[in-house]
């Protein structure tokens, strides 16, 4: 790679960055603090120029981050953010970041922005993306978004990656705005097509699921394009939806878990009897779909994708150890990647209550 700084005094940032002989944007050389580093201000040059090389590439050199401009007018659900105050960072701590400062004057959507950015949190999780959003600095400093980058890619297939998942869940955010409740859970997933139904199916069995464990809920199950959205929102306000979100965890775990007829056996009440029927169900017809699905645990995996990364794996411990906590999590029962559930308690409270 042949990366150049040139001092250049009437420069704002006092560098002028060349790639291959071709002036790609500006720089300083006070990343940090430390007046070691170089941080570069790209132009859209670096698109053209830049394909041939890796990330990685570029954080060999002595560079500590450099910023992408943003094409707004391809990515027009970021455009209610304020053009000149918003950027996108790659940083060589391996993250790339896109700094949001809203345009408070450009908002015009019946809800309010803080709402707006709690739910685009929630929805970007499954992503792996964070959101850090500050009360105390909101209208000064505005949100971030983040997410860790592939240094194998180059810049442009992850500056496209990464701003076109934001995008797209921006939008879906606009065209429906019942989405914008913070009292409820929306989960979105991508099943195969050949085993969509019986996933879903093992979805609409948590509302029931839910009940039996001492929660009420109403749930909605919708399918737009090739997604399917859940939507969770607990009858009782004071029902945290941490609680709900952990046991949803569990939920989506139990088709993964090895022998759990060996944990059941013991636990006769109709509740657990039916949940295991379903999970049975699940699992036959995700069988059947072997043949068409490449396995039966990489579609097992697309399950839970809307809560954890694919690394997340199960380790089951059966000693039943009885210990007292209100939620389900730090429990050594068995562990579901950085969550653990008492995996015996749990089947514990499932009770059938049978009505009149």
């Amino acid at each position: 790679m042949n990366l150049k700084f040139e001092k250049a005094e009437n420069r704002k940032y006092g560098y002028v960055v060349f790639l291959d002989n071709v002036e790609i944007g500006e720089a300083d050389d006070n990343w940090g603090g430390l007046g070691s580093e170089f941080s570069i201000s790209f132009t859209d040059t670096i698109f053209e120029i830049s394909n041939q090389y890796k990330i990685s590439d570029f954080f060999k050199e002595n560079i500590g981050a450099f910023t992408i401009p943003i094409n707004f007018e391809k990515f027009q659900n970021l455009n209610w953010a304020n053009n000149y105050q918003t950027s996108l960072w790659l940083q060589e701590k391996n993250e790339i970041l896109l700094s949001v400062m809203p345009d408070f004057v450009k908002w015009n959507k019946p809800y309010d922005i803080v709402n707006f950015i709690k739910k685009l949190s929630s929805v970007l999780i499954p992503y792996g993306f964070l959101v850090d959003f500050k009360d105390d600095n909101f209208l000064n400093e505005g949100f971030y978004i983040s997410s860790n980058f592939s240094l194998d890619k180059n810049i442009y297939e992850e500056y496209e990656r990464f701003l076109s998942i934001i995008n797209i869940e921006v939008k879906n955010i606009f065209e429906n705005p019942n989405l914008i409740d913070v009292d409820s859970i929306i989960n979105k997933f991508s099943f195969p097509q050949e085993t969509r139904q019986a996933c879903e199916q093992y979805l609409i069995y948590f509302s029931k699921f839910l009940e039996d464990y001492g929660i009420e809920i109403t749930s909605i199950l919708e399918s737009k394009n090739e997604d399917t959205f859940f939507s969770i929102k607990p009858k009782n306000s004071k029902e945290a939806l941490s609680n709900i979100r952990d046991l949803l965890s569990f939920y989506l775990s139990l088709p993964d878990i090895q022998n759990l007829e060996i944990t059941v056996k013991d636990y006769n009440d109709v509740s657990v009897q039916q949940l295991m029927s379903n999970i049975y169900h699940l699992k036959s017809q995700l069988f059947l779909a072997h043949s068409i699905v490449e396995s039966k645990n990489a579609t097992i995996e697309s399950l839970k994708f809307s809560n954890f990364q694919k690394q997340i794996y199960i380790e089951q411990n059966l000693k039943n150890e009885e210990k007292t906590l209100d939620g389900l999590v730090t429990i050594q029962e068995f562990e579901y990647g950085s969550f653990k559930f008492d995996l015996p308690e749990i089947f514990r409270r499932l009770k059938r209550r049978f009505t009149k």
